[in-house]
Order: structure tokens, then sequence, then C-alpha cells
């Protein structure tokens, strides 16, 4: 079949055939007559205006033959070829390509091209609207996905159930010049399998889609854009179907995960705020309390000494009190990032975000802020934690160098309380520091 074809867009191209409705005719010549002849065409000899002219009937031929794209783009051709044999040939003398169609295979001036997909989007163009007219059900008591389908006027009506409105789709005899680069067909079979399984909640929701998409075009180029965007109205509507089934609603679902999250903002930030006014407050009662020491260490009374070591044990009780605090802080915030990291991973694990992973990531970025929140928090309440004991240890360090000692050497004295001072507060930071077993469950 591909060399006959080749034959004989050879002859129509050197010979400067012209077409009829049903007949291709040349100029009369002799090696014309003899070439027809030899392919056993039936080549007919005729005169009209004054010249001799030779024809073939189209009919003759064993496959369907156009000049141009043109003449087959049209629904009422289309389904003629099919019904008659399939395999096409068509001349193309606008851009001097010859393309072919033979048992199911797509050529380019003879040449296979499985990539060429101009004769698939037409044919199931033409598929679908034909499924489409077998949906026009008059049963009563059915679900219509059609609700009415006019062929001769060629108009297509829907009505949204849930929207009290109605959609209305018109096209042409003429089937538009898709991109052959894409093969559209197979957007056709995936829209066909869903009403195989006879499920009409599936259907339903389909049904709503193909609606809203619809509504975005006019009268006339309505179904040429559902035709090509068939894959994104199928994505579409099981996406919704996923969402019903798994009694989900992604809007409502996300304006409820936003006030989960405001919550554990607040806490957060009630945290922040304790820890921004120990923060703020640490240096104003350094510098305040190195000035009241400098001042009685300049008076010459005999309670001197007693009120510094009473101020060093006050320092030495508030640190460990403060540093208490700071260990239920940093509980609260173990806490917090376990609880919300177990919420989210429930969220996470929910079937419906398994089939569609791209609609979990509005909630993980809102995970990964609080994350991020809590993770600052942490370093935060620990930076403090050594800022305060190491501010107080320099405080009794500059205490302790005010104080006459005799009870034994002023340096050894000030090293060995030195010493025990750090040893305690470097206990009490491990108990806040290395919570491993709530860390771990965290991780």
């Amino acid at each position: 079949m591909l060399k006959t074809q080749e034959e004989i867009y050879k002859i129509i191209i050197n010979y400067q055939g012209s077409f009829g409705d049903d007949y291709i005719e040349f100029l009369y010549s002799g090696d014309l007559l003899n070439e027809l002849n030899e392919l056993n065409l039936s080549p007919e000899q005729l005169k009209h205006s004054g010249n001799k002219f030779i024809r073939i009937q189209k009919s003759i031929l064993s496959f369907s033959i156009f000049e141009n794209e043109d003449d087959f783009l049209k629904i009422s051709v289309v389904e003629r070829v099919k019904s008659y044999n399939g395999d096409i040939l068509i001349i193309s003398k606008k851009n001097g390509n010859s393309i072919s169609y033979i048992n199911n295979i797509s050529y380019i001036n003879f040449n296979k091209e499985n990539s060429f997909h101009f004769f698939t989007n037409a044919f199931y163009y033409v598929v679908f609207i034909n499924f489409l007219k077998s949906l026009d059900n008059e049963k009563e008591d059915a679900f219509h996905f059609i609700d009415y389908f006019n062929k001769d006027n060629k108009k297509i009506v829907l009505t949204s159930l849930s929207e009290k409105s109605r959609i209305i789709i018109k096209y042409k005899n003429v089937i538009p010049s898709f991109s052959a680069n894409v093969d559209y067909s197979k957007y056709v079979i995936d829209f066909l399998k869903l009403f195989e399984e006879n499920n009409n909640q599936i259907t339903k929701f389909l049904k709503n889609s193909f609606i809203e998409f619809a509504s975005r075009y006019d009268f006339d180029n309505r179904l040429p854009n559902i035709f090509t965007n068939l894959t994104k109205i199928i994505e579409t509507a099981l996406l919704n179907f996923e969402i019903y089934i798994n009694n989900l609603s992604i809007d409502k679902l996300k304006e409820e995960y936003n006030k989960y999250k405001s919550k554990y903002f607040n806490d957060i930030s009630d945290i922040l705020s304790k820890l921004t006014q120990k923060i703020i407050g640490l240096p104003i009662v350094f510098a305040t309390t190195l000035f009241v020491i400098n001042k009685i260490t300049n008076d010459n009374t005999d309670n001197n000494s007693l009120f510094l070591y009473i101020l060093i044990a006050i320092i030495f009780i508030s640190s460990i009190f403060i540093n208490s605090l700071l260990k239920i802080h940093y509980k609260d915030l173990l806490s917090l990032h376990l609880s919300f990291t177990r919420d989210y991973n429930t969220l996470k694990n929910n079937n419906f975000f398994r089939k569609y992973p791209d609609e979990i990531e509005d909630f993980k970025d809102i995970k990964d802020n609080v994350d991020s929140k809590i993770s600052i928090l942490k370093y935060v309440t620990i930076g403090y934690y050594w800022l305060l004991n190491l501010s107080n240890l320099l405080l009794i360090y500059f205490i302790l160098k005010k104080v006459s000692l005799n009870i034994f050497d002023w340096n050894t004295w000030a090293i060995f309380c030195g010493l025990v001072c750090v040893l305690i507060l470097l206990v009490i930071g491990h108990l806040i520091i290395t919570y491993k077993k709530d860390r771990k469950s965290v991780a």
C-alpha cells in the first residue's frame, strides 16, 4: 500500500493533477495514460473547454485521497473514511510534504513517523463527540452526564445540579487542527474508562469538572478546548472524588490547620515573650549589681563582708530558680515540637495525601515554619542559660575579689569557690540541655 500511494503521489505532483469532488483530473499525456493503465486505475479520456483530459475516479483507489488537510479535517469525512477503509493519503501541496495513514501507522513523505499524531487526534475527536452523544440518556431515573445532545444542530447541553445552572457547547463539522506532536487519543481513552467502571459518583465529579472547564471558553471554542484539556478535567474530577471519599475538604482543612498553627504560634510566642523579658533584664540586673558591689566596697563598714556574702547566696539561689524556669521552657518547646510533628504526620498519612502528595505542600510549609521557630527558640534558651550563668559567675568572682578573707590565701579561696559554682551550674545546665528521651522522640 505504501508503494502504491507513493507512485500515485508522484503522478499527481509530476502531472499537476487537480482534485474534484469524486475524481482527479490531468491534462492529456500519453506517458501519463500509460502509467495509469499500468496501475490499473481505469483512466477516462474526455474533452472539454477545447482541451483533452484524463480523469481517474477516487473510488477506484484502495485508500482515501485528499488534496490537503482541510479537505480531510471534517467530522463527516472522518466518519466516512473510517467506515470505508481507514488508509489515507493527503497530498498537502501547501507545505510540500505528503502525509499518509496506513494500517494505523502515520507517514510523512512516506517515512514512518511514530510521534506524528495528526490522524489519531482527528479520529479520536470524532470518537469523543460520538461518545458524548451516546451519553444522552432518556431514562428518567438515570444519571445524565449529557442532558441534551442535538447532532443536527451540533449542540450539547449539560446541567449542573449543584449550581442550578447549565452550560451549552456548540461545535462545527470542521475538526480543529490540533498539535500533531501531542497524542490526545490517550486522554480520550482515559475519559472513556471512567464510564466503564459504572460508578455514578466518579462521573458526577467528572461532569462538574467538565462544566467548570467548559465555562472558561466561548460557545465555538468550548469543545476543542475541552478535548485538549481532558487530562486536566480527569485529574480535577479524580482529585475531588478522592476528597469526597476521604471525607476531606482541602480549603476547610487548610483553614482549620491555620487555626491550629496559630495555637502553636501563640504558645511559642508566649515562651519567647518570657525569654525576651529575661534577656532584656539581664544586662540591667548585671550593671545594677556591679554598681551596688562597688558602692558597698567603697564604704568602710564592718557589715560589708556579711552583706556581700548574702549577695553571693542570693545570686546563686536566684540562678538555680531561673535555670529551673529555663528547664521548664525548654521542656515546653520539646513538647510543642513533638505534638505538632505528630499532628502533621497523622495528616500526611491520610490516604488522600498518599495519592496526591502535591496537596500536602501547603501544610509542609506551615510545619517547616513552626519547626524553624521552635529550633531558634531552643538555641535562644540554651544561649541565655550560658549567658546568665557566666554573668553570675563573673559577679561572684568580682564579689570575692572585693572581700578580705583571713582563713587562707585569697586567690586559693576565690578559685575554690569559683570552681564549686561552675560545677553546680554545669550540673543544672546538663539537666536542661540533655533531654535525650524527648529529643529522640521529636527527631
